[in-house]
């Protein structure tokens, strides 16, 4: 078998590990307050499935799925529990919106680009 550790310079398709959340109404409240409009009417993209906002990274599809921070370089400091809190302490700091610590958990994969 064999394991791949490295990014492929030539994929179309893009990864991500994130802490966040995916209730909609949370995801919907932080696009608005950081000015991103992902509607139909709405010239905000995800390209690549990720969308940076200044606090904030929304990635999904068709359109975003989840919000959250990026990880990777807080995994050897914190643990998932207090990465938790990070978010939801970054995200009542930034935005003034209460996430429920229940809704916050890890959110990994990929999506490509066509």
């Amino acid at each position: 078998m064999k394991i791949r550790l490295g990014f492929v310079s030539n994929s179309s398709s893009s990864s991500f590990c994130l802490v966040g959340t995916s209730k909609k109404w949370i995801i919907d409240e932080l696009a608005a307050k950081e000015g991103l409009n992902f509607g139909k009417d709405g010239n905000d993209v995800l390209s690549y499935g990720n969308c940076s906002g200044n606090h904030v990274i929304f990635v999904g599809s068709d359109g975003p799925e989840v919000v959250g921070i990026e990880i990777l370089k807080l995994l050897e400091d914190y643990n998932l529990k207090e990465l938790r809190q990070i978010f939801r302490d970054l995200v009542k700091d930034k935005f003034n919106v209460d996430v429920p610590i229940k809704s916050i958990d890890l959110h990994y994969g990929e999506w490509g680009n066509g």
